[in-house]
């Protein structure tokens, strides 16, 4: 899937082809006697003195039958066009390039003449991305480090998409700089290279579908699990180890593979750091196909990670491994399954594996019903989702709210019938590895679904995730050891407007003289240096601000963000009992063997 896999952007919350294996001595193509259907990646730093400038990208293959080839971009990913906007000196060898459409050009050479395409990617920034400006899609490079998605950094020979792909390093495993050294990661190393032999089948789409890391301070932490080299790669530095960072994804990718019952494969987690001023956290993830990236506040708790690594390594089976799903414009149309389910799984694995307790399992429940209770589209019918989803922030989180909720409904209605989800979703990864039966996701999990409970869930689909009508938990959607409660609870007030605080460069605007903000003393004008302690939507949790009146000390207020009116909202309570220990035994997770 070619977009973020999660996304947290929160205020104070937070194919089947063998790769070649074979190349020439330097790796710039195919060796005398090979096939010539195999596109070469290379990359390599560029330097002016001891510092990096920019990444330039060195593309080989033969040209076609057609004797023309479109190279070029993506149209867009994760809510971004114009992914070519950092190219710089785009040059061809062995064929002629003439401008396509707005990111791609058409190379014009005899067939199987060798083609060589190079070009330089600059900076989406002049400074180290904050958390106001991060965008997945935008590449960093920075004096001493980068980090980069591939969509943003390498273009495609799109008649060469299904083609093997190598990729090589050129800047060398290690490349001295002065005092300090660039290091490099990526899950493109999983691809055949010099020297190298593949770890997994490569295609182009896997080159795309990637996350690069170098750095003079990039740290990275392995363990071979199942023969299999799993890598923690990291630049920047944050409030936890680099250790007891690696040993929790180390445990969720563990706990994620014990239920799908597969062995380990070689997988890379990369992270990088958005500044962050105090004033907001922002912590979002992309899953990549053998990977994830993540762009993470500095003052990020380890704490507040968990889910999110939970949620972008189940990525690595929905969707990619229980069918397909579309790219471009629609694609929002099937977050409700790779999405909401995702999210369910992530937090049910989690507590199973006794990296949640009860209360953290309930907290993210609770999240996702209360702000599904006051979201302003939640009766939006999934066509609002996909026209608003890379737009609107509400029409965003909406798949993954009422997707997980569909997700636990589901599986109290297969419980009642001697079933459960999770032996649906097994049996759809089955057949989606099925000659003859892998199909989109939205058709193939009712399908598999029906095959296995005996009931028909294509009504509660439609009405809930196509036409949109409200859906609620029912009471023993979680299980016996969750109670699911309807409460009310006094409409959230914030008291301010957020939007227009940021558009004047973090001083308060919109306080309402009849609102909480104001009777616990924050006026307009105020300049907030820090979010101490907030809950975006939640009535019940105080708002904690550090402030500054012009001409006055700083000031710490705290108040409840409760306005006048009530919100009717399902609320998720442990129901410990002898079956329900507070922690479930850890054994649950081990892997397969």
């Amino acid at each position: 899937m070619r977009w973020l896999g999660a996304m947290a952007l929160l205020i104070l919350g937070v194919s089947a082809s063998s790769a070649a294996h074979a190349q020439g001595p330097s790796g710039a193509g195919p060796a005398p006697g090979m096939a010539s259907d195999i596109v070469a990646y290379r990359l390599s730093p560029v330097m002016a003195g001891e510092a990096l400038t920019a990444l330039k990208v060195e593309i080989r293959f033969h040209e076609g039958p057609s004797g023309q080839t479109r190279l070029g971009w993506l149209k867009d990913w994760a809510g971004e066009d114009k992914l070519y906007r950092n190219l710089r000196g785009l040059k061809v060898e062995g064929g002629a390039a003439t401008p396509d459409r707005p990111g791609a050009w058409l190379i014009h050479a005899t067939p199987g003449t060798p083609i060589t395409v190079s070009y330089t990617v600059v900076s989406a920034y002049d400074h180290d991305p904050t958390d106001e400006d991060s965008r997945q899609a935008w590449p960093v490079i920075r004096p001493t480090w980068f980090f980069a998605v591939g969509e943003s950094l390498f273009a495609v020979p799109e008649d060469h998409d299904k083609s093997s792909a190598t990729f090589e390093w050129a800047g060398g495993p290690l490349r001295s700089l002065g005092k300090g050294r660039l290091a490099f990661a990526s899950d493109l190393e999983h691809l055949a290279g010099p020297g190298r032999k593949a770890t997994r089948p490569g295609l182009v789409d896997d080159v795309l579908e990637s996350i690069v890391v170098g750095g003079r301070d990039l740290r990275v932490v392995e363990r071979r699990v199942d023969g299999a080299r799993l890598r923690v790669a990291i630049v920047g530095r944050y409030g936890f180890s680099d250790g007891a960072f690696a040993e929790k994804v180390f445990e969720v990718l563990q706990a994620e593979r014990a239920f799908w019952g597969e062995k380990a494969q070689p997988y890379l987690v990369a992270m990088s750091p958005t500044v962050g001023e105090g004033r907001s956290l922002s912590i979002s993830g992309a899953g990549r196909s053998d990977a994830f990236a993540l762009w993470v506040d500095p003052s990020s708790r380890q704490e507040d990670l968990r889910w999110l690594l939970a949620h972008e390594y189940f990525h690595t089976w929905n969707a990619a491994l229980l069918g397909s799903i579309q790219d471009g414009p629609t694609e929002p149309l099937s977050y409700w399954f790779s999405e909401g389910f995702t999210d369910y799984y992530a937090w049910k694995i989690m507590l199973q594996s006794g990296q949640f307790g009860p209360d953290d399992f309930a907290d993210r429940w609770n999240e996702t019903l209360r702000n599904y209770a006051i979201s302003p589209l939640k009766g939006a019918p999934n066509t609002a989702v996909m026209t608003n989803f890379w737009v609107n922030q509400d029409a965003q989180k909406l798949p993954y709210y009422r997707g997980a909720i569909l997700a636990a409904s589901l599986d109290s209605m297969a419980r009642a019938h001697g079933s459960s989800l999770d032996q649906v979703m097994r049996e759809m990864r089955r057949a989606a590895s099925t000659k003859g039966e892998a199909r989109h996701v939205t058709e193939l999990f009712p399908a598999v679904y029906q095959r296995v409970t005996g009931l028909d869930p294509r009504p509660l689909i439609q009405r809930h995730m196509v036409d949109g009508q409200p859906i609620e938990m029912p009471p023993d959607g979680l299980g016996p050891c969750f109670a699911v409660r309807t409460v009310e609870t006094p409409a959230f007030d914030r008291g301010w407007d957020p939007d227009a605080t940021r558009a004047a460069n973090m001083t308060l605007a919109g306080v309402r003289p009849d609102g909480p903000a104001y009777a616990a003393g924050l006026r307009n004008g105020m300049r907030l240096l820090a979010i101490i302690s907030a809950r975006p939507g939640d009535a019940t949790r105080p708002y904690v601000l550090k402030v500054k009146p012009a001409g006055e000390a700083d000031q710490v207020i705290s108040y409840l963000p409760a306005g006048t009116g009530k919100v009717s909202r399902q609320l998720v309570v442990p129901a410990p009992g002898p079956a329900c220990p507070a922690v479930p035994p850890a054994a649950t997770a081990t892997s397969a063997r």
